[in-house]
């Protein structure tokens, strides 16, 4: 009869607490809450700190290993190693998401992220430093190499015109370019004021070098398409002063003047070598050239007509002297058998000679 009444609270409290579990109505409130293993070690936490609410688990050594929290800027998880050096994270902003990767000394060595729609890769040295980042926009990607000091120093960028990969010195000034398109491949050199000096190119039409100087005229350019190589030397004001031509006719050597005039022109082909000298508005002056029969010389007046030829054949050396019109008016021969002297009127007649 005694053990009635406990009976009865027993199953007073128990119908309480179901109603406590059960109830929609009712809620538990506080400001932490630890959970603890067999041992009596805290191994988790859920806590409301000013910053906003926080998780914190550990391992069977006490050591913070995870926290979960949510500020004003957005949700961060954090992971430690086992001495509670954070080893990676990740958070959340208005911004975009941020995850990194932490060395044992707590230096952020990878980033990823993403802000405005734009996804970035960062990785950095054992100091912090910024070492590479790979970036893609709307328009195309970008990879980004640095020193140890941080300078910016290799850059290559992928848009919808093509690659471009462009190398920088230590003061941040550009010094070689490389390009690819549609058109061929470029590739440029710059001096430390990040002007153009020499130039790569190899296109559809043939491949080409020049060399500029300080203002960015050309001092000279090597070309080399289907119809030959063609190597050109020019003065400061971009006015071409020698240039070397081979086709498959021959080879060329041509000198300009200083008004980039065409004076000297030496070919050889099929036929010889063939040297000429022209004067300042393009005309013919003289004409060296020679044949399997032998040498020859001729002078020329503006009008293209020969007024004096020397030849030398295995006959023997012959001079001409003509008028402008063509006609023979003196007339030298030298052969084994002996030498003669002919002069002619202004039709061509013969009217004295020697012998």
């Amino acid at each position: 009869m005694k053990a009635v009444p406990w009976i009865a609270l027993c199953i007073g409290v128990i119908s309480l607490v179901i109603s406590l579990v059960t109830s929609a109505r009712d809620n538990i409130k506080m400001r932490s809450i630890e959970i603890v293993d067999r041992g009596g070690k805290i191994r988790a936490t859920l806590a409301m700190t000013e910053k906003g609410p926080g998780l914190r688990l550990y391992d069977e050594n006490g050591k913070n290993r995870i926290n979960l929290a949510v500020d004003k800027q957005g949700p961060t998880l954090c992971l430690f190693d086992k001495d509670e050096n954070i080893r990676a994270n990740t958070f959340a902003t208005d911004d975009g998401p941020m995850f990194s990767l932490f060395d044992e000394n707590g230096k952020v060595r990878i980033g990823l992220g993403m802000v405005t729609d734009t996804p970035a890769i960062g990785l950095s040295d054992e100091s912090g430093n910024i070492r590479a980042n790979l970036v893609a926009t709307q328009s195309g990607a970008r990879l980004g190499l640095f020193d140890e000091n941080g300078k910016h120093r290799l850059a290559l960028t992928i848009t919808q015109d093509g690659p471009m990969l462009k190398m920088i010195d230590a003061n941040g000034n550009p010094r070689a370019s490389l390009t690819a398109d549609d058109n061929g491949t470029m590739l440029y050199l710059l001096d430390e004021n990040g002007e153009q000096s020499a130039g790569l190119s190899s296109t559809k039409d043939g491949q080409g070098f020049v060399l500029l100087d300080k203002g960015g005229n050309t001092l000279a350019s090597l070309t080399a398409n289907k119809e030959g190589p063609v190597l050109r030397l020019l003065s400061e004001n971009d006015r071409p002063r020698v240039e070397l031509v081979v086709t498959k006719e021959g080879s060329g050597l041509n000198l300009f003047d200083q008004d980039g005039k065409n004076r000297v022109n030496l070919i050889e082909n099929q036929f010889g070598p063939i040297l000429s000298i022209l004067d300042k508005n393009g005309n013919t002056l003289g004409v060296l050239f020679s044949t399997k029969d032998g040498a020859a010389l001729r002078l020329l007046d503006k009008n293209d007509n020969i007024l004096t030829e020397l030849t030398a054949t295995k006959e023997g050396p012959q001079i001409k002297l003509l008028d402008k019109s063509g006609n023979l008016r003196v007339g030298v021969i030298v052969t084994n058998n002996g030498s003669g002297l002919s002069l002619f009127d202004n039709n061509g007649k013969l009217i004295w000679s020697a012998p």
